[in-house]
């Protein structure tokens, strides 16, 4: 019985540590320091800045970073390469449109931004708030 509990509480561990924002492997380490949108409150068919404050341990090249979510509706990708240090990574993109077209209604929506490097996955997510 103790060996159960013991096992359940080690399979928690590891889930709640798979969602921290703090990667490291093999002698690199990233870690969000801040996820920041430009606004809380956005119109339909606005333009988002949203803007992730990283710091590695090291210069790393041909890191890609991902901003993903409103249902789906936004999925944009570049690469960029990570100073020693911390670094400030931007991306904008336009939003949907709320109505019927845009496929999106009036709401509160959650945006990821991923960072990828090798068989690194280091995600951070931030909520706005999207009206028409």
């Amino acid at each position: 019985m103790r060996n159960k509990i013991l096992l359940i509480l080690a399979i928690l561990l590891l889930v709640f540590l798979s969602g921290c924002t703090t990667y490291e492997i093999s002698n690199v380490r990233v870690e969000f320091n801040d996820l920041v949108t430009d606004k809380e409150v956005y119109h339909s068919a606005e333009t988002l800045n949203i803007t992730a404050v990283v710091d590695s341990n090291q210069y790393l090249e041909n890191v890609t970073v991902n901003i993903k979510g409103i249902n789906g509706k936004l999925d944009k990708s570049r690469e960029v390469n990570l100073e020693n240090g911390i670094n400030q990574i931007s991306l904008t993109n336009k939003l949907p449109r709320c109505n019927v077209c845009g496929g999106i209604r009036e709401g509160d929506y959650s945006i990821s931004f991923e960072i990828i490097y090798e068989d690194m996955k280091l995600t951070d997510e931030i909520m706005v708030t999207i009206k028409q």
